[in-house]
């Protein structure tokens, strides 16, 4: 049996996506129906049905878990299988499992790391923002003028970043990292 195989015959959609996008928003007799993890919508349009897969009502597009994993995480074929494997300890008698267990550990500690280096700069970021936000608070009593105006500017988008950084979650920090360039003009 290959591997494709073996997933398909192994896993119910159901179980697949309840596991990487939680609890439907409803469910009936045609299956578990989902918010799509594509795009925003305000009704539900995602079907999920063991027996006839999953189907995006809003798009007319069909998959089975393997192709729906690809889309959702943005991954090829086989890393998609290989994590399928993973995260629901499927082995076969064909698969050097060895060797797949140290590729995924390694990736894992590699998206750790990134976590970790992300996390650190978040922090360190926050902290001179909150440190900058200081000096101006401090500093525009003493000021007059044209330097009042750019210091009451630099104060109010500093306070806009307080809140980004304190109200940001996990997924939403990639996004504040990404406009660090922008960031990093406001705080020295």
């Amino acid at each position: 049996m290959n591997e494709k195989n073996k997933i398909k015959d192994t896993l119910l959609p159901s179980s697949v996506v309840r596991y990487y996008i939680g609890e439907p928003v409803k469910e009936n007799s045609l299956g578990l129906w989902y918010k799509s993890p594509f795009r925003d919508e305000r009704t539900a349009s995602f079907l999920v049905n063991d027996a006839k897969g999953i189907h995006d009502f809003g798009t007319s597009e069909h998959y089975d878990v393997i192709d729906f994993v690809e889309k959702l995480f943005n991954i090829d074929f086989v890393t998609a299988i290989n994590k399928l494997f993973y995260d629901f300890g499927i082995t076969t008698e064909n698969r050097e499992s060895k060797k797949l267990k140290e590729y995924l550990i390694k990736k894992r500690e590699e998206e750790l790391e990134i976590k970790k280096k992300l996390n650190e700069w978040f922090n360190s970021t926050y902290i001179r923002i909150c440190e900058e936000l200081m000096l101006w608070k401090r500093l525009i009593p003493h000021l007059k003028q044209e330097a009042l105006v750019i210091a009451y500017k630099n104060e109010m988008y500093l306070e806009y970043l307080t809140e980004i950084f304190i109200n940001a979650k996990e997924n939403e920090k990639i996004e504040i990292w990404r406009a660090k360039g922008i960031i990093e003009k406001y705080i020295k």
